[in-house]
């Protein structure tokens, strides 16, 4: 999916659509629609690329042109265009479409534009990838609703996840990870089975002042917990 052109230059010369969206950068969202016909394009070793067009679709969510590669997989990464356009977060992305043949989907500013052509492809499986100024709270709750409509059911439709890091290689160097993930500690605010842990703790949501804590080599023991919770809760 090289290629020499940025999804900003295809979108160069629509100087209307960009102020229309500055505006609805909040929300993404307008009360009238808007259409113009999307442009299809073929990109060589992809079944397709599709860009969007400017509309409102059935919940009210306003779109810029959304540009489209279909993967082999169930798996889709959604990108904003300002993060894929930088050739070192661009690797991000590549990185995961190798090695789930996702279908990638780049969106111009906001996280809601991507909401239409997510609902098309309908993965099992969604990532999303993050700058990390852009993965704030906002972002969350964002992708978290964006997600519960895809269909007309109130539940979340895809299983997903925000990959971001400290800098782009650190995203990278997650994305390419393949062996499996052992988690050794565990934290929590309800029950949790603290034989699957070396070392974790839970605290109880019906008995005051009750936690569980596992160290390493030991067994789960109940201990008084402080109303305020203890160091090791933000660091296990």
């Amino acid at each position: 999916m090289e290629t020499t052109d940025s999804v900003a230059g295809k979108l160069a010369g629509r100087g209307v659509l960009a102020v229309l969206a500055c505006v609805l950068l909040c929300g993404c969202r307008a009360t009238s629609a808007e259409s113009r016909p999307g442009v299809a394009e073929s990109r060589p070793g992809v079944a397709e690329s599709r860009p969007g067009s400017l509309a409102t679709d059935a919940v009210g969510i306003r779109h810029m042109p959304v540009t489209t590669w279909i993967g082999s997989g169930s798996y889709a990464v959604v990108v904003s265009m300002k993060t894929y356009d930088d050739p070192q977060w661009r690797q991000v992305v590549e990185a995961l479409q190798e090695k789930h043949g996702a279908s990638v989907i780049v969106y111009p500013y906001c996280v809601w534009e991507a909401r239409r052509e997510l609902a098309r492809i309908f993965p099992r499986y969604a990532c999303f990838v993050a700058h990390p100024n852009e993965a704030g709270r906002d972002f969350v709750v964002a992708v978290h609703r964006l997600t519960r409509t895809l269909d007309t059911d109130p539940y979340t439709d895809v299983i997903w996840g925000i990959l971001t890091g400290y800098d782009a290689a650190d995203a990278l160097r997650i994305a390419r990870h393949k062996e499996p993930l052992t988690v050794r500690r565990g934290a929590a605010g309800t029950a949790l089975d603290l034989a699957l842990f070396d070392e974790g703790v839970w605290y109880s949501e019906s008995e005051k002042n009750a936690m569980w804590e596992k160290r390493a080599g030991g067994k789960a023991e109940k201990n008084n917990a402080p109303t305020t919770p203890p160091p090791h809760w933000w660091t296990c």
